[in-house]
């Protein structure tokens, strides 16, 4: 251990005696004497104990954001940063996995509204139904379901109210924390793959049953909205694992400032604001068209082409992004 004190004095020899610089070593000294006990406690040796320890710790230009010494270590002034305590992210995890969850069924009831009006339409195909109060009662189930969809996504943005400065804003977490969250992070790793996984492996299939009703050669129109319905399903059980799965990876990101979290200051990318104003065009397209020519049962398209084109918008949009840098 004095191997340990001794490095460490060492690191700090050339920064000046201040008040953040002292705290800042007390705390790393703290956190390595920590990590030595542990691995001592695993059967360690001394050596194989300090080594791994100074390897771990022994670079202050990593560590100067959670030392708060950048202004010592890399000359930048620090932006004023909100600390995150351990409660508040585990808080915020467990917030934004509720989330991602609510968001994933908004959408999935978004994708699956049309299903009453195709059932029910399929039915006067096959059976001496009244159209006209079928159809009524289909677009009445649509609405409602768009309605409870829309109620979602209020309730849920609500409820994330006290945590959204945490993706917009710069945070600050201390060594236990961010350990916390790492591990937490490669925890649900796996699940997140499989998830994303499973999703893709959904979208692909889920083309199946229109092109079986394709091949067939007598079908009836409630065949055909079942086939349909079918498809529907299966895209939005795999939109609802892939929103799932990116909620969940987005909330340890935000919290560590990965990935597109990695720069918070910025204004909004140029796809956050496409994004933003795409889906509602979209919504309103697919209402517009259906409404207009009464056409359920192939207007549902709308939405897979839909997608692949909001892949390959924000592709070019990240492109421009990149550039713009």
């Amino acid at each position: 251990m004095e191997t340990i004190k001794t490095y460490l004095e060492n690191m700090f020899m050339h920064l000046p005696d201040t008040h953040e610089v002292s705290k800042a070593k007390a705390e790393l000294l703290s956190m390595m004497e920590d990590k030595y006990n542990e691995l001592k406690s695993e059967g360690k040796s001394e050596n194989e104990a300090v080594g791994i320890v100074i390897s771990e710790f022994g670079n202050l230009e990593e560590l100067a954001s959670t030392l708060g010494l950048q202004q010592y270590i890399t000359g930048e002034v620090p932006s004023a940063t909100k600390k995150v305590s351990l409660d508040d992210a585990k808080r915020y995890i467990d917030i934004c996995n509720k989330s991602g969850i609510r968001t994933a069924l908004g959408v999935m009831l978004c994708i699956l509204c049309p299903v009453p009006l195709l059932i029910l339409g399929g039915l006067t195909e096959i059976g001496t139904y009244n159209e006209n109060i079928l159809g009524t009662i289909g677009i009445v189930l649509l609405l409602a379901i768009i309605a409870i969809a829309v109620a979602i996504f209020i309730m849920n943005d609500s409820f994330t109210e006290n945590f959204k400065y945490i993706k917009k804003e710069p945070v600050q977490l201390d060594y236990q924390t961010q350990q916390f969250v790492k591990k937490e992070q490669e925890v649900t790793k796996t699940t997140n793959t499989l998830y994303m996984t499973i999703g893709v492996m959904l979208y692909i299939i889920s083309v199946i049953p229109v092109i079986i009703l394709g091949i067939m050669t007598s079908v009836n129109g409630f065949t055909g909205a079942c086939a349909v319905v079918l498809t529907l399903i299966l895209v939005s059980i795999a939109t609802f694992l892939c929103i799932v799965a990116d909620e969940r990876k987005e909330s340890y990101q935000s919290l560590l400032g990965e990935g597109k979290f990695a720069n918070k200051s910025k204004t909004k990318t140029l796809n956050d604001k496409v994004q933003a104003i795409y889906w509602p065009i979209i919504t309103c397209i697919y209402l517009g068209y259906s409404f207009w020519t009464f056409d359920w049962g192939r207007s549902w398209i709308i939405w897979p082409v839909a997608g692949v084109l909001s892949g390959a918008i924000s592709a070019i949009c990240n492109l421009v992004d990149k550039k713009a840098e």
